[in-house]
């Protein structure tokens, strides 16, 4: 019998609900990646399956359409951006104070003690 299974990693670009506001009309645009795999099984007396997913949703745009035209106001995602180079901050200040470590504990080697009598 077959198995059925989803990809593992899914992106899609979604619009929302437009807002009205006058005479501008605001459309939402979203990237959605979405993690998960399922898998069903159908035998000859029994059904089953299993599955699990994890969405992760970031706006992108704005499109904006009023009586001067059509215009897409990109989102920048500021939080990401700074966590981003917080986290390689960490990475480097982590490899630079191994290397140093590394460094001091080759040039001085451990000196072993011995017991006086």
């Amino acid at each position: 019998m077959p198995n059925l299974r989803t990809p593992k990693v899914r992106i899609t670009t979604v619009t929302g609900r437009p807002i009205e506001a006058g005479p501008v009309r605001l459309t939402p645009v979203v990237r959605v990646v979405t993690l998960g795999q399922r898998r069903g099984t159908v035998g000859s007396d029994y059904i089953s399956g299993w599955g699990w997913a994890v969405a992760w949703l970031s706006p992108i745009a704005v499109l904006v359409e009023g009586p001067e035209g059509e215009e897409r106001l990109p989102i920048r995602d500021e939080t990401q951006t700074a966590l981003l180079s917080i986290g390689l901050g960490a990475l480097l200040f982590a490899a630079l104070l191994w290397l140093i470590i590394r460094a001091t504990t080759r040039a001085h080697p451990a000196t072993t003690h011995q017991e006086v009598l």
